[in-house]
Order: structure tokens, then C-alpha cells, then sequence
């Protein structure tokens, strides 16, 4: 009777494990990043400058209109802070922002077609955030008004920054960390 029960038991965890579930976006090109803000609400982006967003869980995709980006080129990173103001970045150092859900776009960088790009975007609120990418990091502190910049110590493939002060980067094979906003970063 014992053994019963763990069998019974072990059938019963294992048909109740997560699963995952194709959902189809409506468009063919490859998509980068996908960032949520709550179970609901979430965004895509990828090839040909496409943005992407669902508001329930990623059953629908819709796409979303925004600036014109250099001959179609590559968006790679976002972060939406809110269900309002959202941050892309990608090639050919292209940055925007929206402030009303994605209906407008801001434009806060979109240079020549041969330069570099941004790979990773995080933000700590609607103001506060870093963009790194091709060994350059920059910050802003008035939402893409004006921006610091660093010297990275990688090529940066993604970030995070917990508060003001802490973060990390990562890059192939490395993840280095700053406490003081990104000014120096040391291997973890």
C-alpha cells in the first residue's frame, strides 16, 4: 500500500510540471528579447526594427508602430519600466522611448548605418537607466535627455542593475559587476 501511494504520488507531480507552449507572434522575423511587467503585459522586438506587445500573457501579439529605424535594422534589447514608458535599443545605435505604451516613440538615438549598437538596456525607474553595447556603456539619469559614458570592459551582451549603485554585465563566457553605477566594473 505504501508503494502505491509514491507511485500515485510521483504520477501526480509529474503531470502537474510546467510546460511550454508555443505562441505564435503573426510575424516571421527573429525576435531578441521578450520583457514582461506583470503576468499580462509584455514586449518583443527583433529584426527589420519590429516591437512587439501583449496584453494577455502572450496569447496575441500586436505590432507596434515607431520610427523609422536605418535601413530596417536590428532592435535587440527592451525595457519597459511600466505599463507606460518602455526603452529600446539595437543596432546602428539606436535608442527609443515611449511614454504612453508604445502609441508615440521618442527618438533618442538612431546614428549612421556602419555604427555600432546596443545589445542590453535596464532601468530602475522612468528616468534612471543604462544602455551598454560595442565596449560602451552609457547612463542617464533624465530619461534619455542626456547621457555619461563609460568605458566597458567587454563587449556587452546584456545587463541588469538592481539599484542606483549595483549591477551586472555580462559578456561570452564573463559577468562583471559595479558597485558605483557603472563607473568600474570587476569580475565576479
Amino acid at each position: 500500500m505504501k508503494k502505491l501511494f509514491v507511485i500515485l504520488i510521483m504520477l501526480a507531480t509529474l503531470s502537474v510540471n510546467a510546460q511550454w507552449v508555443v505562441q505564435t507572434s503573426g510575424i516571421t522575423a527573429n525576435l531578441y528579447d521578450v520583457e514582461f511587467i506583470n503576468r499580462y503585459t509584455g514586449w518583443t522586438l527583433g529584426d527589420g526594427g519590429k516591437v512587439l506587445k501583449t496584453t494577455n500573457g502572450g496569447i496575441n501579439w500586436v505590432n507596434i508602430p515607431n520610427p523609422s529605424i536605418n535601413g530596417g535594422g536590428i532592435l535587440t534589447s527592451i525595457f519597459p519600466v511600466d505599463s507606460l514608458f518602455c526603452y529600446v535599443a539595437g543596432g546602428y545605435d539606436v535608442i527609443l522611448k515611449t511614454t504612453n505604451g508604445g502609441v508615440n516613440w521618442i527618438e533618442i538615438s538612431n546614428g549612421p548605418l556602419l555604427t555600432g549598437g546596443y545589445s542590453g538596456v535596464s532601468f530602475i525607474n522612468r528616468d534612471t537607466g543604462w544602455f551598454c553595447g560595442s565596449y560602451r556603456l552609457l547612463r542617464t539619469t533624465n530619461g534619455g535627455l542626456s547621457f555619461d559614458s563609460a568605458q566597458a570592459p567587454s563587449f556587452c551582451n546584456d545587463m541588469y542593475f538592481r539599484n542606483f549603485n549595483e549591477g551586472l554585465y555580462c559578456t561570452a563566457g564573463r559577468v562583471f559587476k559595479t558597485t558605483n553605477s557603472g563607473m568600474n566594473w570587476f569580475d565576479t
